[in-house]
């Protein structure tokens, strides 16, 4: 929180903050934290993709598929919200969904092995 301090407005050491949260499992904290950045920052896809990540984590599936599907709509070039979306699919049992949704992603992003490896996954389910 010292990078906070030394730059309160700012939204990197903001998004650190929450991650290190995220990462040490404090997930209703890192919740809030991510909460509090997409409102001062509403174009930062970053946070937008933490929440997502945090929700998923939660267990909370439901939420964290329209969090991703929301920054796609946003952010339509965030291969990062397109691999969550799919493995939340996957993670949820909509393994044809998942599927779909990799492949969609191996289009977009060719070079991100993240979706060939997804969508291996889904097939071998």
């Amino acid at each position: 929180s010292m990078a906070i301090e030394l730059d309160p407005e700012g939204v990197v050491p903001r998004n650190g903050y929450a991650t290190v949260h995220k990462e040490a499992g404090r997930l209703a904290q890192a919740l809030r934290t991510y909460d509090q950045i997409i409102l001062l920052f509403p174009k930062d896809v970053t946070a937008r993709c933490g929440r997502a990540d945090v929700l998923r984590m939660a267990g909370r599936l439901d939420e964290a598929l329209a969090s991703y599907r929301e920054v796609i709509e946003l952010f339509p070039r965030a291969a990062v919200a397109y691999g969550g979306l799919s493995d939340v699919l996957l993670e949820s049992g909509r393994i044809e969904q998942a599927a779909a949704s990799f492949q969609e992603g191996m289009s977009l992003f060719h070079r991100d092995a993240r979706f060939a490896n997804g969508a291996a996954r889904a097939l071998l389910m």
